[in-house]
């Protein structure tokens, strides 16, 4: 009769399912959390943790937010359930950030974290033993170059932003209201368009970002930008699939074949890139054997992928020489690049464009930039700003006869409300829930600063969101209030003048020091008398993590990301939004909507 039972298809139809889940759930390791660190979202039923890490996809949030109260606010750590079936440890921020930032390496591992989150294993198996991305170029060379960076970004990001908001990509979506209204420009009639914003602008930062990273000739290449953004997507649902659909039982199996699609995309980067990297590194050899500087020799290559080459070059690594190994870092980095820079930007014209305030905070943001980029000394002609790399028919040659001004980096310090604004939705919609993963690297495993120890191989991490929505720690937390972190008083207008751009971009640019040397008790003081800028981490605010290991690119993606804000709110008139486009979550990852539409309309400048 059990049997019989058991053999009905409506029994097998469920179980199967469930049983699959329960291997999954067993053959995990370090599933067995030392009984007194208390869990948040398992419940006193069969299959209990099991049960609590598949509810953990669509209660992520909710089960953070329990913890947080119950155990944060009370300095202890609790174990969250999560999708891939893999307890993470939530330490407090006011002891876990101090201790995370304590440990070496070799105890708590961020990078281990991070290669399996990604699941690099199976994706990128070349880059295990290698090193994943050179920090120091990100870190240091890319932060350094950024003054020089920020005229021909701007030209390209609005030459881009340009193409992509009058193409194919803007349709979509019923006209507003007011949608009657219409503008003359030239003696044409401008009115109000929809665009879908996630897919136009990963395409402007995917641009972008192609022509720091791979130099103009790569970066004005339709086809090579376009190769680079679908390895990207496929980088983020390779991963995703290899660690939360196979079980680990035969991930060795299914890993591989699953990382066939990435590679194959890799291959199409590479078949523009590995050519690139021979011809460059073949000119260093030459300039060597002939006793010319390398900097003199290779002045016009001025991007990542040279600094990069020269620096495996000096090395003499032949590992840091292999042009796939090269093009596999970079690949990784284009990823952490686009991907979070494109929903960071959405996230703020969804929240500006939202707002109940949101045709004040637009008129505000436009005066800001308007003022700061008709002001000479924190801007520059077009005309004079191109000669980042060698590119002839480049974007940005295209646009040198323009006599349109571009931001410099000393302006686009002055926006301090378009700064505001960017993080303050970093705070309202950021990405994760949790984050700054650490993995237990400790053969003995680790005691935790409440007392509590935790075996090798488990997740150590903080609480995002539940701090960003802290009512103890912001006024009306879950409201957006764009101009929340303009702390000073700032001129405007015709008072903008050089030695305030000057004088800013000084101070600007000792936060960054402080804030890239990762002495948190040092730089605390100092950033407590100063605007808390969108890079600028704390304990309070950890978008960007914190300490030691906070997101060495982030200086790069503030200048990207006020650039093409500050573009839009010049260029472009927005219309308001009846109410926010929901966001697509899964576990504690919020993503903005991928096809949802603004209805935008070009001003006559």
């Amino acid at each position: 009769m059990l049997l019989e039972l058991l053999l009905r298809p409506y029994v097998v139809f469920f179980a199967f399912p469930a049983f699959l889940c329960y291997l999954h759930h067993r053959t995990r390791p370090h599933e067995d959390l030392p009984p007194d660190i208390p869990w948040v979202g398992r419940k006193k039923q069969w299959f209990a943790t099991a049960r609590a890490h598949i509810r953990e996809w669509t209660q992520a949030l909710e089960m953070l937010a329990e913890g947080y109260e119950k155990h944060t606010k009370h300095d202890l750590a609790f174990a969250t359930p999560t999708g891939g079936f893999r307890p993470e440890i939530i330490l407090p921020p006011s002891t876990g950030l101090p201790f995370l930032n304590a440990q070496d390496d070799s105890v708590l591992s961020a990078d281990v974290a991070q290669s399996k989150m990604l699941e690099l294993r199976y994706l990128t198996p070349s880059l295990l033993h290698t090193g994943l991305v050179p920090l120091y170029q990100i870190r240091i060379s890319l932060t350094r170059a950024l003054t020089n960076l920020a005229p021909p970004m701007h030209a390209v990001l609005s030459a881009e932003l340009h193409r992509q908001w009058s193409g194919s990509e803007s349709e979509g979506g019923p006209a507003p209201s007011s949608s009657s209204d219409s503008r003359a420009i030239n003696g044409q009639e401008q009115e109000w368009k929809p665009v879908i914003v996630y897919k136009t602008l990963e395409r402007v930062f995917a641009t972008s970002a192609a022509h720091v990273f791979y130099g103009p000739r790569l970066g004005s290449s339709t086809e090579f930008v376009e190769a680079v953004r679908r390895a990207a997507h496929v980088l983020v649902f390779n991963g995703a699939f290899i660690r939360f659909v196979v079980p680990r039982m035969v991930k060795p199996i299914i890993g591989p074949l699953a990382a066939l699609l990435y590679r194959r995309a890799q291959k199409k980067i590479e078949r523009f890139l590995v050519p690139e990297i021979e011809a460059r590194l073949e000119k260093l050899k030459l300039g060597n054997q002939d006793k010319v500087s390398v900097d003199q020799e290779h002045k016009g290559d001025d991007d990542l992928l040279q600094w990069m080459i020269e620096s495996a070059f000096q090395s003499g690594n032949p590992t840091d020489l292999d042009p796939s190994i090269i093009s596999a870092r970079l690949g990784l980095i284009s990823f952490a690049a686009l991907h979070t820079t494109s929903m960071t930007a959405t996230h703020a014209l969804f929240d500006l464009a939202a707002s109940p305030a949101s045709k004040s905070f637009l008129a505000e943001l436009r005066a800001e930039a308007d003022a700061v980029l008709g002001t000479p000394e924190c801007s520059v002609s077009a005309a004079g700003t191109f000669n980042h790399g060698s590119g002839a028919e480049s974007v940005q040659e295209a646009r040198a006869s323009s006599t349109e001004r571009l931001f410099t980096r000393a302006g686009l310090a002055r926006l301090a409300k378009l700064d505001s604004a960017l993080r303050e939705s970093m705070r309202v919609s950021g990405l994760g829930g949790r984050g700054m993963m650490r993995e237990v690297m400790a053969p003995k495993g680790l005691v935790l600063p409440d007392g509590r120890w935790v075996p090798r191989g488990v997740w150590v991490g903080m609480p995002i969101q539940p701090v960003h929505e802290d009512e103890e720690l912001y006024a009306n937390a879950k409201r957006f209030e764009a101009f929340r972190f303009v702390r000073e008083p700032r001129t405007t207008g015709a008072d903008v003048g050089s030695s305030a751009c000057g004088a800013l971009d000084e101070r600007s640019g000792d936060a960054e020091r402080y804030q890239m040397a990762g002495d948190d008790d040092q730089s605390m003081p100092y950033l407590r008398r100063k605007n808390l800028s969108m890079v600028t981490t704390t304990p309070s605010f950890l978008a960007f993590a914190h300490g030691k290991h906070a997101c060495p690119g982030r200086f790069f993606a503030a200048q990207q990301l006020k650039l093409v804000l500050a573009e839009i709110v010049r260029k472009y008139d927005i219309h308001p939004l009846d109410e926010r486009p929901p966001n697509q979550t899964l576990g504690d990852f919020s993503a903005p909507s991928m096809e949802a539409t603004i209805f935008i309309r070009p001003r006559q400048l």
